[in-house]
């Protein structure tokens, strides 16, 4: 059970983590609403981690993911939703639309 905020930190590193690999990985499948759906969890935990300004995992391999199966502009507004969410701490709209 993670009861403190350090471990709460880890867990959600950890499911970032595993979310973007799951997404690499499926992709020999070619499910596109799936690997989607991984990469929409994955920027949702991103966002999270980025806020508390620790460490985002796999943020540049992952804007390459998030580019060829959602768009280009919503790869660059990740990126920019993460480095304002670094910055300031807000930004859920921007990454809301990034998700979409």
């Amino acid at each position: 059970m993670y009861k403190n905020s350090v471990n709460l930190e880890k867990f959600k590193f950890d499911v970032g983590c595993l979310k973007y690999e799951t997404a690499k990985d499926i992709e020999v499948y070619k499910n596109v609403k799936l690997i989607r759906w991984f990469l929409s969890g994955y920027m949702q935990y991103v966002f999270e981690i980025a806020k508390s300004k620790n460490r985002v995992p796999n943020s540049f391999e992952a804007f390459f993911l998030i580019c060829e199966y959602f768009s280009i502009s919503k790869g660059f507004v990740y990126l920019l939703a993460i480095t304002i969410a670094k910055i300031t701490r807000k930004g859920f709209k921007i990454m809301k639309y990034a998700r979409t």
